[in-house]
């Protein structure tokens, strides 16, 4: 029974020394085969890209390289996944050295994303994140989730170890290089699917965001001192979002993430901010929308002019 007990604390104490070494081992690692495939495909030729488009699914379904190459002869192409976090697209980029060169990239920042993704469904958070904490910070934020966040990491750290070995790689279809890396949404979002997801999709404020707005300010700090230039975005919503929910604690707390956004992001000299969220844009109508925060396709073509423009007029692109 002794030999037993010395068996399992010693099994016990080297878990425990695994998970508190990982953070700092792995730390930097991307794991996410997708957005490795992108960047592996879509920035070949780096060089000859006016701006690269990133981030999450509302940069990837909303921003068309071929509307903005068909109008304005602007090359780009669009290496934005589902769920992206900061953390894992500047991994991503940083892996490749394409920090450390004078390119330009467009991000998407929105607040599921970066905050509320993760926060109340550990399962959801992306492994670079969390191998982002040391690990008495994970224990502390997760709490009781933590077996779910353990297994999070290791499928990442297995899943970063089978990519490297070209076993699990996202294949990259032909429609996709066609669209340079851009995700048509066919359909116009119903007023159900909309008042569904509108009520259904709880925001609330509590001390587990804080530690999430920490992390969002530590990559925006990683980024603001890189050699490229970063505009960080927050993509436009359906506006019944606003006629529903203006002044209550959704519309507060996505204002409240703006004002995050813009305060940090002023602070380095090689660092944008666009705000859709605050600075609506007229012509996207209902009828735009695939759902409440992506674009149908003839929506996706009204933003790609619309954001193009911005970044002409501010000089951010030529």
């Amino acid at each position: 029974m002794k030999k037993f007990l010395i068996k399992i604390t010693v099994v016990f104490l080297s878990l425990v020394l695994l998970l508190a070494v990982l953070p700092f081992q792995f730390s930097g690692l991307v794991y996410n085969s997708e957005l490795e495939s992108k960047i592996n495909y879509f920035l070949k030729d780096a060089d000859t890209l006016d701006f690269i488009i990133a981030g999450e699914s509302r940069a990837r379904d909303n921003i068309s390289p071929n509307i903005i190459k068909r109008d304005f002869g602007i090359k780009t192409v669009n290496i934005a996944v589902n769920n992206c976090d900061l953390v894992t697209i500047y991994n991503g980029l940083e892996s490749h050295g394409l920090l450390d060169k004078s390119y330009t990239y467009l991000i998407s920042s929105s607040f599921f994303v970066q905050i509320d993704l993760g926060t109340r469904d550990p399962r959801k958070m992306s492994t670079a994140s969390i191998l982002n904490m040391p690990f008495l910070d994970q224990i502390n934020f997760f709490g009781v989730n933590y077996a779910f966040v353990f297994q999070n990491i290791l499928k990442g750290f297995f899943g970063e170890i089978t990519y490297k070995l070209n076993l699990n790689n996202f294949t990259i279809k032909k429609q996709l290089i066609q669209n340079k890396g851009y995700v048509p949404q066919y359909g116009i979002a119903s007023d159900s699917l909309i008042n569904y997801q509108l009520y259904n999709n709880p925001y609330f404020k509590d001390s587990e965001y804080d530690k999430k707005y920490e992390i969002v300010k530590e990559t925006i700090a990683k980024f603001g001192n890189c050699q490229s230039t970063i505009i960080l975005f927050q993509p436009p919503i359906v506006p019944d979002f606003y006629q529903k929910l203006s002044g209550m604690v959704p519309d507060k707390i996505e204002k409240e993430y703006c004002e995050m956004l813009k305060s940090e992001i002023a602070k380095y000299d090689n660092m944008y901010f666009l705000d859709f969220y605050n600075n609506r844009i007229d012509s996207l109508t209902g009828e735009d929308f695939h759902d409440i925060v992506h674009l149908t396709d003839k929506g996706a073509e009204i933003f790609s002019r619309k954001i193009t423009e911005e970044l002409l007029a501010k000089g951010l692109i030529k």
